[in-house]
């Protein structure tokens, strides 16, 4: 994969099995390489194969053909966009150094076929690098769970704050005219936030925030500079003894999680395997509403049950 940025500065990801490091050799023969720059006038998604563009009767092209043969032991390749803006420019590049089956129109359009995933892939990429590798696991935390949330950086100012959780705000705060954090969340990251963050945690940091409707509570997750603020609001007199939605055994299986029981330990004295109590646990979260079994424990104490 090339990357090539508003400056002109290029990297090329080299498979490591491959017996030469493109990104080094290529610098030689950069300023010279009228492929590129055909390349550079496709449409992303559309490949190239080198022996359609190739003009044997152009020096340059021939200096370029003789120092690739010389190096990558090949001049067959094939050549997609995925990227192409003002900033930056990302290709696939694609060697082939079997001698007797060069790519071929198929391969092209084999490959065309597969452009929505290549440039799927060149686009997460850049989110990596972007944001690094703890915000992508945040937004796969996110999208696991489905959940309100806001993520802060080490400054903790806000950088992603959807449309969802506004709605949410507006909703639980019974205001429909906020268009920023609500004067209460704001105040909890200045008055909380701000003492921890230099301060790795394993596990998040909870609060409850008691509003005329309900309790807002607010898991607060740190992996290294980032902040996810994730949101679950639960109305007052949802749940107490009799209405907590759950069956007997369902109740039990909770109550036994709460007091430090393992899943073994529950099926052994329940009579049930490990995979029914394990069934007995995605009940209790998806009728709790919640996204994992130790939110579910804190409702038990929310509710003093």
């Amino acid at each position: 994969m090339y990357q090539i940025s508003a400056s002109g500065s290029f990297t090329a990801t080299t498979n490591k099995s491959l017996p030469f490091n493109w990104e080094e050799l290529y610098q030689t023969i950069a300023p010279y390489d009228n492929y590129r720059e055909t390349i550079f006038e496709l449409a992303p998604g559309t490949a190239l194969l080198y022996n359609e563009f190739r003009d044997p009767f152009n020096e340059i092209d021939n200096f370029c053909l003789e120092y690739t043969k010389k190096h990558t032991d090949t001049v067959d390749y094939l050549t997609m966009p995925a990227i192409q803006t003002s900033q930056k420019r990302v290709h696939f590049g694609f060697y082939n150094t079997d001698e007797k089956n060069l790519f071929t129109p198929v391969d092209k359009a084999f490959i065309e076929q597969l452009s929505p995933i290549l440039i799927s892939a060149s686009n997460i990429m850049t989110l990596y690098e972007q944001f690094d590798f703890q915000k992508v696991t945040f937004d796969n935390l996110i999208k696991a769970q489905n959940c309100k949330y806001i993520i802060l950086d080490s400054d903790l100012k806000t950088i992603d704050f959807p449309i969802k959780t506004l709605n949410f705000f507006n909703e639980v705060f019974a205001d429909k005219n906020l268009n920023d954090l609500p004067k209460q969340i704001s105040s909890y990251i200045d008055k909380t936030l701000s003492g921890i963050r230099f301060t790795l945690r394993q596990e998040p940091t909870t609060c409850k925030l008691n509003l005329k409707n309900g309790t807002l509570i607010i898991y607060t997750y740190q992996i290294e500079k980032y902040f996810l603020m994730k949101f679950i609001f639960q109305k007052h007199d949802i749940f107490n003894e009799k209405t907590l939605p759950l069956t007997n055994m369902e109740s039990t299986v909770l109550k036994l999680l709460r007091s430090g029981f393992i899943v073994k330990e529950i099926a052994d004295q329940l009579n049930l395997s490990d995979r029914g109590v394990n069934f007995h646990k995605y009940n209790i979260v998806q009728k709790l509403r919640v996204s994992n079994i130790v939110e579910a424990i804190s409702v038990l104490a929310d509710y003093g049950i």
